[in-house]
């Protein structure tokens, strides 16, 4: 042994040198290669376990000690070696995937949390009502086609690329999915087959009236009675048409702004509901010397004052009268509505309170040489939207009614 020098410190010994033992080699090897086997059956979410990782690298720590033992430049350690190498590797590859989706998973959980407020009912009526308005029937089909078409694809494939973060809790993602592809599509789809079908019945019961007053026999006096004479029946008759005639051109619009290519013919029934209002007027010709003023429903000189004045506003064209009943006394309306307004990017609801009051007068106006009866509805707003008149009196609607002979004007 050597010798400690004179006032020096004793060497170190020399290291145990390493010995080959074969079995123990053949041990550690089928330790590696089990552990491996087992790693390959893990999933990455396994690795959001932190006390399975601990346990993992302990038992890789184990394995590299253990390998310490043997004299590295053997050919048969250099293969044990290696196959720990790639267990260490394989183990490493799940590590570092959950550590990269952790640092990304706060965002999509963020995105969860707000997924589904673009569809919202708020930001979308599920039923739009008459009376319609081309806007608004543009506006509602554009969101529909919006969030079936485009919206609800888009998420769905941004959910497929959501589920592949073990991060993120994936029961959620399914149940985002299920939201989208169950519970949303199915409230549209009941949406768009409520508007449809109320839109196509609208127009078909339009269409049906208009068959009515075509079939009308002048030379049956029961029907001309019913359809024509009787109190009120023309001037409902006319008003139905007239709704009738705004449907049709709005369920075009429909058709359009959905792409349908089945719908009912749409010329058909505008040609019948013109043909309708036509024969309507010349019935009420035919029938001429039976037609009179309706009776006054109020006589109050404040109402009559003030539809002389809303009816001379320069902006309605209203010609002079030669006389003028109120037929329809004075109410009070209010409704609350959705209207949807067309963005740039995507429609934006907002709801209004109507109120309102209203009442009817008739008048006698000249047309072409002959005397007819016009109906003028006059409202004035107390609330309404943001391009309601609110606080002034106007003529809401207004349409031709009948011819009256010039004798019939006074009673």
């Amino acid at each position: 042994p050597p010798k400690t020098p004179p006032g020096g410190t004793p060497p170190k010994p020399a290291p145990a040198k390493k010995t080959y033992d074969h079995e123990s080699l053949v041990r550690l090897n089928g330790d590696v290669n089990r552990a491996f086997e087992n790693l390959k059956l893990l999933q990455f979410k396994h690795f959001l376990d932190e006390n399975r990782v601990r346990g993992l690298r302990r038992e890789i720590e184990g394995f590299r000690s253990r390998l310490d033992a043997f004299p590295a430049d053997h050919a048969n350690v250099k293969i044990v070696a290696q196959n720990l190498a790639n267990h260490e590797s394989l183990f490493q590859v799940g590590v570092d995937r959950v550590a990269e989706d952790s640092k990304t998973a706060p965002a999509i959980v963020a995105k969860l949390d707000t997924l589904f407020d673009q569809y919202g009912d708020e930001d979308f009526p599920s039923r739009i009502e008459p009376p319609y308005t081309a806007g608004q029937v543009r506006a509602w089909a554009s969101e529909l086609r919006r969030r079936r078409d485009e919206a609800i694809p888009a998420d769905l494939a941004w959910l497929d690329a959501a589920a592949q973060n073990v991060a993120v809790d994936a029961n959620r993602i399914k149940s985002a999915r299920s939201h989208l592809t169950v519970s949303i599509q199915r409230r549209l789809t009941e949406s768009e087959r409520y508007v449809v079908e109320s839109m196509d019945g609208r127009a078909r019961d339009g269409a049906e009236a208009a068959e009515w007053i075509l079939e009308t026999d002048p030379e049956d006096r029961l029907q001309v009675q019913n359809r024509i004479l009787g109190e009120g029946r023309f001037d409902e008759n006319m008003r139905r048409l007239r709704e009738a005639k705004h449907v049709v051109e709005m369920t075009r619009i429909l058709d359009a702004e959905l792409k349908r290519t089945e719908h009912p013919d749409r010329d058909a029934l505008a040609k019948t509901v013109d043909a309708a209002i036509e024969r309507l007027e010349e019935l009420a010709r035919l029938t001429l010397g039976e037609v009179r003023l309706p009776e006054p429903a109020s006589e109050d000189p404040d109402l009559l004052k003030t539809a002389a004045e809303t009816l001379r506003k320069k902006d309605y064209e209203v010609g002079d009268w030669r006389a003028l009943v109120i037929n329809a006394p004075l109410k009070s309306h209010e409704r609350r509505e959705a209207w949807l307004d067309p963005g740039t990017v995507r429609a934006t609801v907002t709801f209004y309170t109507y109120a309102w009051e209203q009442y009817q007068v008739t008048t006698v106006e000249e047309v072409d040489g002959e005397l007819w009866l016009f109906a003028n509805t006059l409202k004035r707003y107390s609330s309404g939207d943001r391009t309601t008149p609110v606080g002034e009196w106007i003529l809401s609607r207004r349409f031709k009614l009948t011819p009256i002979l010039e004798e019939h004007v006074g009673g």
